[in-house]
């Protein structure tokens, strides 16, 4: 019972971050999408599966079909590997240390006296 209903928090944050990862994908410059064109892809092509499979493990998780979810599990780590090895990649390729969206947190978070 705790550990499905973890689980099914986990398959929520896991959506929300996919669907931010989405966001984020508007926010490159033409010009750092011409530079790394087919990870840009792959990287998209990722957050969606990831989307996916959130979306699936919460399904499952509300249909309490948890014999599946052991599956959905490992899924999540190889997807999860390689997002993250896509991601280094590509920002590697355009030469940046972090995304846009972390560049428009740490301004918003950040106080005018850090500056």
């Amino acid at each position: 019972m705790v550990g499905t209903a973890i689980f099914g928090g986990l398959s929520l944050v896991v959506i929300a971050v996919s669907l931010a990862a989405l966001y984020e994908q508007r926010l490159y410059t033409p010009e750092q999408r011409e530079q790394a064109q087919t990870l840009y892809r792959l990287r998209g092509f990722l957050w969606i599966l990831t989307t996916g499979l959130g979306v699936v493990s919460f399904g499952l998780v509300v249909t309490s079909d948890a014999g599946i979810l052991v599956d959905y599990v490992f899924s999540f780590a190889l997807v999860g590997l390689v997002l993250a090895f896509v991601e280094r990649q590509f920002h590697r390729a355009i030469d940046t240390d972090r995304s846009p969206l972390a560049q428009q947190f740490e301004d918003w978070w950040s106080h005018p006296s850090d500056r």
